[in-house]
């Protein structure tokens, strides 16, 4: 296509989608912002296989478009903390979940990652806790109401349909 950059990728390199919590992250009165988590892709141009976080590279970002710097000095660093396959778009792509890191390389202040590590000890590590994310759903209808709430009004307390199959 004239005047058209054509960007093929290559069986052997890999998309590698880094993720990270932004500076919205538990901020009271951010009212209805839903883009906590962020991410972007880099294209590494040979296939990192070892699964190692340390083996993917760290990667800048513009801070203050996630709410995490001021403009004048925004550079912030994500850095890998966990790799897993890529369930959309097969191997050997990657999702890379990251840490945000300030542009010397300390813990960001929204890091709350960091800071956990900070506290758990060897003693703490032993007792093998489990953290994660609590996935939560909402379908709308084609009127943009919740599925199963009245017109104009709210439905019954949550007790009996909370956490239910088929809620």
């Amino acid at each position: 296509v004239a005047g058209r950059h054509v960007f093929a990728i290559r069986a052997e390199m890999q998309k590698c989608e880094y993720i990270w919590a932004d500076g919205n992250e538990g901020a009271e009165g951010k009212g209805l912002v839903f883009n906590e988590m962020r991410s972007k892709t880099k294209v590494l141009q040979e296939a990192v296989t070892s699964g190692k976080p340390s083996d993917f590279p760290d990667w800048s970002f513009d801070g203050s478009s996630t709410g995490q710097a001021e403009g004048s000095s925004s550079d912030c660093i994500l850095a890998p903390v966990a790799v897993y396959p890529d369930p959309i778009r097969g191997s050997p792509h990657v999702l890379v979940m990251c840490q945000v890191n300030t542009s010397d390389g300390e813990a960001h202040e929204t890091n709350t990652r960091a800071k956990l590590e900070a506290l758990c000890d060897d003693k703490v590590k032993g007792l093998a806790p489990l953290f994660g994310f609590e996935q939560e759903y909402t379908m709308l209808q084609k009127d943009g109401r919740p599925y199963g709430w009245p017109a104009g009004g709210y439905p019954a307390p949550q007790g009996p349909f909370y956490c239910g199959v088929g809620s």
